[in-house]
C-alpha cells in the first residue's frame, strides 16, 4: 500500500476504499490511486473485458489462498476484497453472468494447476475449519524453518570470518521484548556463564537446540553482535548481517551495552583479585 493524499482517483466502484481513521492517507494505486482513474476516451469491447474479468478474480484468489495458507491479510488486500467484486459485477451487468462465470471458471480451473497439490486445493474448497488451521501451520513451519536456516548459515559465516571475536546469536520475540535467547561462539564460555548468571537472558549453546526455538517457538527476528576485545580491555561491538529495521538494530544495542556492563564489571572483579 503506497502513501500519499495528493495520489487519489475516484471511479464508479471505490466508493468507501478512500478513509480509515488511521490510515486514511494510504492508497492502493489500482484501486483508489491514479491507476484507478477512468478513461472516458476509451470504451472496452466485449472480447477486452473478459481478459479484465479474470484478471479482477485473480486477484481475489491470489489474496485469498495467502489467507487459507497464512491466516492474514492487510488493509491492501481487504481493498482488493472489496473493489474486485464491483468490476466483476459491473462487467457481469454489460455482458452477462453467464461469461463471467465462465471466465471465473477457467481463472480457478488454472490456478488449481499452479497449485499442483490436489488434497491442498481439496481442503481449500472443502476443508474443515480445523484443516485449514493444519495448512496454516505447516505453511507457517515452513517458513521459520527457512528462516532459521539462514540465520544459523550466517552465523556460521560470521564466526568463520572472526576467529578472534565472540560472537552472539540473538533471538527475540516481537512486540515481546522481555524474552530474549543468546548463543555465544564456544570462544567465550565464560562470557555466556556471565550473561545467564544475570537471569536477563535465556542461554543456549546448541545450535541445534536454537534452531528448534526458531521454528517450533517462531521467534520472529534474529541478528548478530561480534565483539572484538581491546587491549585495554574493553571490548568493541559491530553488528554483522543485523536487522534493517529500526526496532531489531535497537534491540541488539540494548544487548550489546548490556554485555559491555557485565563486561566491565568481570574485568574489575578480577583485577581486585590480582
Amino acid at each position: 500500500m503506497e502513501r500519499g493524499r495528493l495520489m487519489l482517483a475516484k471511479n464508479s466502484d471505490n466508493d468507501h476504499l478512500f478513509t480509515h481513521p488511521v490510515f486514511e492517507d494510504f492508497y492502493v494505486n489500482e484501486v483508489n490511486g491514479t491507476g484507478a482513474e477512468e478513461v472516458p476516451g476509451y470504451v472496452p469491447t466485449r472480447h477486452e473485458l473478459l481478459p479484465l474479468v479474470k484478471y479482477w478474480y485473480r486477484r481475489i484468489l491470489d489474496n485469498d489462498f495467502f489467507r487459507f495458507q497464512y491466516g492474514g491479510s492487510g488493509s491492501t488486500e481487504q481493498r482488493i476484497a472489496r473493489f474486485a467484486p464491483r468490476r466483476s459485477r459491473r462487467a457481469a451487468r454489460a455482458i452477462g453472468q453467464e461469461a463471467v462465470d465462465q471466465a471465473i471458471k477457467e481463472v480457478r480451473t488454472q490456478f488449481k494447476a499452479e497449485v499442483k497439490d490436489d488434497r491442498l486445493w481439496d481442503i481449500y474448497e472443502n476443508g474443515t475449519s480445523e484443516q485449514w488451521k493444519a495448512v496454516r501451520n505447516q505453511s507457517w513451519r515452513e517458513v521459520f524453518e527457512q528462516y532459521a536456516a539462514g540465520a544459523l548459515a550466517r552465523l556460521e559465516q560470521v564466526l568463520n570470518e572472526s576467529p578472534g571475536s565472540f560472537v552472539a546469536l540473538v533471538l527475540h520475540d516481537y512486540p515481546d521484548e522481555k524474552r530474549r535467547t543468546v548463543l555465544i561462539s564456544p570462544c567465550d564460555s565464560e562470557l555466556n556463564s556471565v550473561l545467564q548468571a544475570t537471569g536477563k537472558f535465556e542461554m543456549e549453546t546448541d545450535v541445534s537446540k536454537v534452531r528448534t526455538l526458531m521454528v517450533d517457538e517462531r521467534f520472529s527476528n534474529a541478528g548478530f553482535i561480534r565483539g572484538t576485545r581491546l587491549e585495554n580491555g574493553e571490548c568493541r561491538f559491530e553488528f554483522p548481517y543485523s536487522e534493517p529495521h529500526t526496532t531489531g538494530r535497537l534491540f541488539l544495542e540494548s544487548v550489546a551495552a548490556e554485555m559491555t556492563t557485565l563486561l566491565h564489571a568481570r574485568a574489575a572483579a578480577m583485577k581486585k583479585h590480582e
